[in-house]
């Protein structure tokens, strides 16, 4: 025990040091003003367009996220033994990664449109996305 107000802990973390809890982590925001201002400017302007057009906009929308797969394989804890004992149930444990590919994924309204994999090595940035 700190002895340390968790309110303090947490006020100091996201005001202080301008920082965001991301699943376990805290990391720096991302974004300057100036960005967070573009993103409200185009968030006024799609709803503004939705207010027009309901939800045959929605329809046109294509949105995308990209994720990393990591390759392990599973092993088992009873494989190093000579005779295990079939009552016994196997553990799976994992080993180091192998590897781990890069994924970017396209979707709209109706689901899935695009999945595709990215290229060792591939910079990707707006103009890969584009080609894409």
């Amino acid at each position: 025990m700190t002895g340390i107000c968790v309110n303090v802990v947490y006020r100091t973390l996201t005001e202080t040091h301008n920082m965001n809890k991301v699943c376990a982590r805290w990391v720096s925001r991302l974004l300057q003003q100036d960005q967070k201002a573009v993103r409200v400017r185009l968030s006024r302007s799609f709803l503004n367009r939705y207010d027009r057009e309901g939800d045959q906009f929605l329809h046109r929308v294509v949105t995308m996220d990209e994720t990393w797969l990591y390759l392990y394989e599973p092993e088992s804890a009873v494989d190093g033994l000579e005779a295990p004992r079939i009552s016994t149930p196997k553990k799976a444990r994992t080993c180091k990664s192998s590897g781990k590919l890069m994924f970017v994924f396209f979707m709209d309204a109706h689901g899935l449109n695009l999945q595709h994999a990215v290229p060792q090595e591939t910079t990707v940035n707006a103009a890969y996305y584009q080609k894409v």
